[in-house]
């Protein structure tokens, strides 16, 4: 009886509009960016495959799809943001990220919205779901379709879930909310009872379309002042398409937000473009290494030879432009072995820890180094 009352998650294969144009104007082969967050040998890279052999036939090879699957273009909010800037085609996406985008359809999110497979079909491929596709015209997005990502169902470690009552009284995790001003009260929250080991950071990922919002600046300001938490605490994650997008405004809050204290770094560096044309203009003290070439060290002999050129030419910029370099996405301890050749100032990865929620973070790590000795 789990299906009648499990939440359907579903995707929306959406493209930039400059897609369209291209459709009516190619001559040529043109390539077509296609990405996603899945591996090579999932449902997503099914469906990219089937989306790849379909457009190259119809378009009798006027079109070639270049896939890339493994988050290897950037997270997915990330890649929706570079339809509308035009440095990605054609994006897989959750419909979590895109409710940033087109409000309406954070609905497909709420619990237990659909009774079943069919009830799902018949309400996306009808009007209500045609008409969401049509309102991401208005966002410099074309929804081409919903497609399935199974039933997303409620597991727990307590009992089963066969209906809502079922749930009464547990921690239930889901997509993405207000997670940075949670995360600076629970920062404020542990400063406050002297378990916070300043200036150890908070790392906040922020895109283009965050940067650029009006009163961002005010907002941060405001969760500084409401939290307590000294900005130096604070390194702000930015990537390579904030500068192509918005880089006079990038500049201008990047110069502000570091009167507050706040410091930057370069996320998912190398997988962009037209970085180093700014880099040494820029406040960023750290450049994070892609996690896609961290694992392509341990990889096929050609991969490596690649990644390792790219790991090499960053880490040399770094050191010749003062900047610490994090290596995102390392695994193993093959990796790490790898990466020991380079100099990486810090690793981040499953192989140091895996996400934790706050409690088990302040018991396990927070309370234990406030009570070791401390020299001296």
């Amino acid at each position: 009886m789990s299906q009648p009352f499990a939440r359907r998650s579903l995707t929306a294969a959406i493209t930039a509009a400059t897609l369209s144009a291209v459709t009516l104007q190619a001559q040529a082969a043109t390539e077509v960016t296609l990405g996603h967050t899945l591996s090579d040998s999932s449902h997503y890279s099914v469906g990219a495959d089937a989306f790849k052999e379909t457009l190259e036939r119809l378009s009798d090879g006027e079109f070639i799809v270049n896939e890339h699957p493994s988050g290897s273009l950037g997270g997915e909010r990330a890649m929706i943001e570079g339809l509308q800037i035009g440095t990605v085609d054609v994006v897989i996406t959750s419909t979590g990220p895109l409710g940033n985008f087109v409000p309406d359809t954070y609905v497909l999110d709420l619990p237990f919205l659909f009774e079943d497979y069919d009830q799902a079909r018949c309400v996306l491929d009808g009007e209500i779901g045609q008409e969401l596709l049509t309102q991401m015209g208005e966002h410099d997005l074309v929804g081409l379709a919903w497609s399935e990502n199974g039933f997303r169902h409620m597991t727990n470690s307590q009992r089963e879930v066969n209906a809502p009552q079922d749930v009464e009284g547990l921690k239930v995790r889901t997509m993405e909310n207000q997670v940075h001003q949670e995360a600076f009260r629970q920062l404020g929250r542990w400063q406050k009872a002297g378990l916070w080991p300043g200036p150890l950071g908070l790392g906040i990922n922020i895109s283009p379309r965050q940067f650029a919002q009006p009163g961002f600046l005010d907002q941060f300001a405001g969760l500084l002042e409401d939290s307590g938490v000294p900005g130096e605490w604070v390194k702000l994650e930015i990537t390579e398409n904030l500068l192509i997008q918005h880089l006079a405004t990038a500049v201008e809050h990047m110069e502000a937000l570091g009167h507050m204290g706040l410091s930057f770094a370069m996320d998912d560096f190398g997988t962009g473009y037209s970085s180093l044309a700014y880099l040494h203009q820029l406040p960023v003290s750290t450049l994070k290494i892609d996690r896609c070439f961290v694992q392509r060290l341990t990889g096929e002999a050609s991969e490596r030879r690649g990644s390792a050129a790219i790991i090499a030419a960053v880490t040399g910029l770094a050191q010749e432009l003062s900047l610490r370099v994090v290596a995102e996405g390392v695994e193993t301890a093959e990796q790490l072995a790898a990466l020991s050749r380079y100099p990486v100032t810090l690793i981040q990865g499953y192989l140091t820890g895996r996400p934790v929620d706050a409690a088990a973070f302040e018991r396990d790590w927070l309370r234990r180094e406030a009570s070791s000795p401390r020299p001296g």
